[in-house]
């Protein structure tokens, strides 16, 4: 099984330590160039989709995958940069093998996320998708982990889902530390009987976050729920966590 991955970024790097030895690498713009696809069977997808003014900016998959068919790939692709459901939906039905495998990386912690998953997700035929978990478990990666083989749009669904939930947490931890000013309560004291209740859990309740400002920042989490918010444009409460994130970040 000869796998190409395509993007030498922090995501793509992580993803190359569960695959092991062997992959092939594609990024131009680092040095790594593959002339001939048609020996590979899988190639992993991990360019960057930023967000823009309209959404997620897909033109970097949309141009790596073309480069790869136009010279020989006809394999599995295997998406892991972030993208919605109706632009997976749209890969599949034009190249047909494809799987989402989404990430949940934290940048300054891509390496040890990557080597440590808390849950693994793969997106798209059934079939497909199973072979690829076989395959990744043959490196001992995700033993003793939740597995979840499920189709493209709910795969996509959970991984925007997900940062979105913990952006909302993010941002109710914010308005306790507000609250705390308020009442003249002891902070650290409600962050931490609030954390430490196992429903809620002590991640994500810093304020200020790690880089020293109020709300979340980050590639992820901002990405992730603009996203989100175009599944379901007129929720108020997604709306609403967007609004304040842009207003404390100002601040």
């Amino acid at each position: 099984m000869g796998i190409v991955v395509v993007g030498k970024g922090f995501v793509g790097e992580a993803t190359g330590l569960v695959l092991g030895d062997g992959v092939a690498w594609q990024d131009p713009a680092k040095g790594f160039h593959v002339r001939d696809f048609s020996p590979y069977t899988h190639a992993v997808v991990c360019v960057p989709t930023p967000l823009g003014i309209h959404g997620l900016e897909h033109g970097d998959v949309v141009d790596s995958i073309r480069n790869m068919t136009d010279n020989g790939f006809s394999g599995i692709l295997v998406i892991r940069s972030t993208c919605e459901p109706w632009f997976l939906k749209s890969l599949q039905m034009k190249h047909g093998s494809i799987l989402y495998w989404p990430e949940f990386l934290r940048e300054r912690y891509a390496e040890e996320d990557s080597l440590n998953p808390r849950q693994i997700i793969i997106g798209g035929e059934v079939n497909l998708a199973s072979d690829w978990g076989r395959r990744l478990r043959r490196s001992g990666y995700g033993i003793g982990v939740e597995w979840t083989i499920t189709d493209l749009c709910t795969a996509s669904v959970i991984k925007l889902g997900l940062n979105s939930a913990l952006a909302a947490k993010v941002m109710m931890f914010n308005a306790l530390h507000a609250a705390c000013g308020m009442a003249g309560a002891d902070w650290e004291t409600v962050r931490h009987a609030v954390g430490n209740d196992p429903r809620i859990g002590a991640e994500q309740t810093m304020v200020p976050g790690p880089d020293g400002m109020f709300g979340f920042g980050g590639k992820c989490l901002p990405k992730d729920l603009s996203s989100f918010h175009e599944l379901v444009p007129d929720d108020r409460f997604i709306a609403g966590i967007i609004a304040q994130n842009s207003e404390v970040r100002d601040e």
